[in-house]
C-alpha cells in the first residue's frame, strides 16, 4: 500500500504543480479514513505558497501533504514544515 506522500504525489490532478481546492477535498474524501481535523488542516494551509493556473488557485503537493498530516495528527505545522 502506498504511503500518504506517494498517494499525494501520484494523485491525478489537472495541474502538474499541485491540487485545486476541489481536488484536495476529493483526495481527502477518498484517501483519509481516520478522524480528521479540518481546523488543523486549514490552519496549516493558511499562508502557504500557491500559484494561479487557468484562473484556479493550485496548492503545491508538499503543502497539501503537510496540511493533511496536520489534520490527521490534530496539530499545527512544525518549524520544519514551513516553506
Amino acid at each position: 500500500m502506498k504511503n500518504l506522500e506517494e498517494l499525494i504525489n501520484s494523485y491525478p490532478t489537472n495541474s502538474d504543480y499541485g491540487f485545486t481546492e476541489d481536488e484536495i477535498k476529493e483526495f481527502i474524501a477518498l484517501n483519509v479514513k481516520q478522524e480528521f481535523s479540518l481546523k488543523h488542516y486549514y490552519g496549516a494551509m493558511q499562508g502557504n505558497t500557491c500559484i494561479l493556473v487557468n484562473d484556479k488557485i493550485v496548492n503545491y503537493h508538499c503543502d497539501v501533504l503537510s496540511a493533511i498530516r496536520c489534520g490527521i495528527d490534530k496539530r499545527g505545522l512544525t518549524n520544519g514544515e514551513w516553506d
